[in-house]
């Protein structure tokens, strides 16, 4: 697994330069760029003082 590869930047860079309170953000699980990208795309939500919640969350 290579936690570094040029998708997963591309990803982690292309989500946190876009993303603002209030946005959706639909990631595919399956795709093992995204499964790398997570663990710091979530840090640096928390970092900017955002969360990330389910798609059941919102519809609560």
């Amino acid at each position: 697994m290579i936690l570094n590869s040029a998708q997963t930047v591309l990803l982690r860079r292309r989500l946190l330069r876009s993303v603002r309170g209030g946005c959706v953000a639909a990631l595919h699980m399956g795709h093992q760029s995204t499964i790398d990208a997570l663990p710091a795309v979530l840090d640096a939500l928390e970092r900017l003082g955002l969360c990330a919640v389910t798609a059941s969350q919102l519809c609560t």
